[in-house]
């Protein structure tokens, strides 16, 4: 629906409440992205990539931001990563809206047969 200011307001609200969950955080990175607010995605998505050091993070956020940002190739490394980690969001990957601007190209289609050979 491309609400992105409203969807600004609720993750940051959920991002209060949730206690520091990165899962929030990352949701919050991608639609600052979406919002056009690149700097404040830059910020989360390095506190994300920081965080991860420390205990898990989901790699599929961090690559759903870089691909926000417009930074496919990246992207496309964290979402491998993603896929190594097994990460639940992947098993989305042929509905996620978010991973729209990969459809079409041949790494994605390379990210979809991975994931559904991991399902079997």
């Amino acid at each position: 629906m491309q609400r992105y200011e409203e969807a600004v307001v609720a993750f940051e609200r959920s991002a209060e409440l949730s206690g520091g969950s990165t899962d929030v955080q990352g949701h919050l990175g991608l639609v600052h992205a979406l919002a056009g607010r690149g700097r404040q995605a830059l910020r989360l998505r390095e506190q994300l990539v920081r965080q991860a050091k420390q205990r898990y993070v989901s790699a599929y956020h961090i690559g759903a931001i870089h691909l926000a940002l417009g930074e496919s190739d990246e992207a496309v490394r964290w979402l491998q990563r993603a896929i190594s980690e097994r990460t639940r969001f992947m098993t989305y990957i042929r509905v996620d809206p978010v991973l729209r601007p990969l459809l079409g190209e041949r790494r994605f289609s390379q990210l979809v047969r991975q994931v559904m050979g991991q399902q079997r």
